[in-house]
């Protein structure tokens, strides 16, 4: 049988439609998955982005492309989905419309899918999107004794991919997370096999910071698309609402996090209250800096946890309120001394590498993370100082974190 080709002249002279986008930087035509623990707010999400496309609003302060929606809800009643859209359309300030179409029930795929999607397209031809919760309510029968996972995972993302690129449309799976995580690839944590990221034009992972705390409400988004490059930021869920919203990227709301730590901890607010009592800088030693920390703050602390934070935030007192944090100079000496800059200085601040500590993001709830042997924030200047106690706090941080609480007690 003699093949086909093209040669690059021929492919560079052809007029290719351009990559058609249904939400502007995440979500394009072919295959998509989204991947999620379960109960992490995935399809809560996926219904959102469903009424904005419908709508032609903003989802996440990305732009859509207004066009219909087919939902398919395959693990959800009528009455869960009359809640959901009422719910999530009051929130976003509109009212349920005809282009969001929803089905609670779905073909397997190679059984009846095909064909039921084609008969859609017909019916609503401006339908851009097809959303299929869960990706597993879908998918043939498996003959476990076939031990080539890939090849079947591989055939199934051809036909789905086969059915988007048939109508020039997206279709999304939602998928869940396996139980083992991988922190330094959060894409290895979609269940399955390769074959599966693999056959996907893009991909989205929503990972929670902290399940089964109270304040588990922010996640990070993960995107990887084969038209754009990889990127991730982070969203708040709104339980009232049912709705996520953006909060930035990883990098802002960190920023905003380390200020929040910093803030709240008990050995610097008691810090900053002495320097306020005693201009001139004082010096104490850490077994007797606990009863300081008890009678301001009333929280007890061990000598040798405060004499450990008086090393992790000896950067940030000096980048953030300009205090001097002298330590000692052996191991027989444990006096510190604190003393306030009579004014900032504008020079790179001088950290040994072993005592320069950042904190990181770690949860919702504003506690922190230390990890050794960081840099202090090169992009801090003086209008980022943080005064407390002393002074009126004056905290430039980004509107977008408005919503998000103290675990400051008053």
């Amino acid at each position: 049988m003699k093949i086909t080709t093209q040669n690059a002249k021929e492919l560079d002279q052809k007029a290719l439609p351009p990559l058609l986008w249904v939400v502007e930087g995440l979500v394009h035509q072919g295959l998509g998955i989204i991947s999620a623990d379960p109960k992490a707010g995935k399809s809560m999400m996926m219904m959102e982005m469903g009424i904005c496309i419908t709508e032609g609003i903003p989802f996440l302060e990305h732009s859509t492309h207004k066009g219909d929606v087919l939902y398919m809800a395959l693990e959800d009643g009528e009455r869960r989905l009359q809640d959901r859209v009422r719910k999530i359309s009051t929130a976003l300030g509109v009212a349920p419309n005809e282009r969001l179409r929803m089905r609670t029930e779905a073909s397997i795929l190679g059984a009846g899918l095909e064909a039921e999607i084609d008969n859609h397209m017909a019916d609503f031809p401006e339908t851009t999107i097809v959303i299929i919760d869960v990706f597993q309510r879908i998918r043939p029968d498996r003959n476990y004794g076939n031990k080539n996972f890939y090849g079947m995972d591989t055939t199934e993302m051809a036909a789905l991919k086969a059915i988007a690129d048939k109508h020039n449309i997206c279709v999304l799976l939602v998928h869940h997370n396996r139980q083992e995580k991988n922190p330094e690839n959060p894409f290895d944590s979609i269940l399955g096999g390769q074959g599966i990221f693999g056959g996907v034009d893009f991909a989205m992972v929503l990972q929670r910071h902290s399940r089964g705390n109270s304040e588990d409400r922010i996640a990070t988004l993960y995107y990887t698309s084969r038209e754009t490059e990889e990127t991730s930021f982070v969203v708040e869920f709104d339980g009232e609402d049912c709705i996520w919203k953006y909060r930035g990227s990883r990098e802002e709301l960190e920023r905003h996090q380390r200020v929040m730590a910093y803030s709240q901890d008990p050995v610097v607010r008691t810090i900053l209250h002495r320097l306020a009592q005693e201009p001139s800088g004082f010096e104490t030693k850490p077994s007797d800096f606990m009863a300081d920390v008890m009678n301001v703050t009333g929280e007890m602390l061990v000598s040798n946890e405060v004499g450990k934070r008086f090393k992790k935030f000896s950067a940030l007192l000096l980048e953030r309120d300009h205090v001097r944090c002298d330590r000692p100079t052996s191991t027989k000496d444990r006096t510190y001394r604190f003393s306030r800059l009579v004014s900032p200085t504008s020079t790179p601040v001088d950290v040994d590498d072993e005592d320069a500590e950042q904190i990181t993001l770690n949860d919702y709830s504003g506690e922190a993370n230390f990890s050794e042997n960081s840099n202090v924030d090169e992009n801090a200047g003086v209008a980022d100082t943080l005064i407390l106690d002393t002074e009126p706090p004056n905290i430039p941080i980004s509107s977008r974190f408005t919503g998000i609480k103290s675990n400051t007690t008053t």
